[in-house]
């Protein structure tokens, strides 16, 4: 009861808010795929702490640049002291974090889809 608070539902702005309030967002779910809460994180300028699981988290969190992805409980605590202790390194990371929001921008996505489909198109004549 000390360390955590269960708040229930929020809002987009109350977790805007919250977020803004932040230094570091950290995610301890084993099997996650591709969650959205990370991007708006990231949006918040905020150091990302999340276990790596199969699924896309490696495409946003490069380790050790604009978060930590842990295998075990025990790196979870050890990265989040690690980010606590130190603001030049929390710093560092939320910068690099909003910054690497780029590559899930409408126009690198979109960018990436027409490079596949030309990709496609030109080994299909081949």
């Amino acid at each position: 009861e000390q360390y955590v608070e269960l708040a229930g539902r929020y809002s987009s702005e109350e977790i805007e808010t919250a977020m803004a309030e932040a230094s570091v967002y950290a995610l301890s779910s084993y099997s996650e795929g591709f969650p959205f809460v990370l991007l708006e994180a990231m949006g918040g300028s905020l150091p990302i702490v999340a276990c790596d699981t199969r699924g896309g988290l490696s495409m946003m969190v490069q380790n050790g640049e604009n978060g930590y992805l842990v295998h075990s409980m025990e790196q979870f605590r050890d990265a989040l002291a690690s980010l606590m202790r130190d603001d030049e390194l929390r710093g560092k990371m939320a910068r690099a974090s909003r910054a690497s929001l780029q590559m899930c921008s409408r126009e690198a996505v979109g960018k990436q889809w027409v490079n596949l489909i030309e990709e496609l198109c030109s080994d299909k004549e081949n």
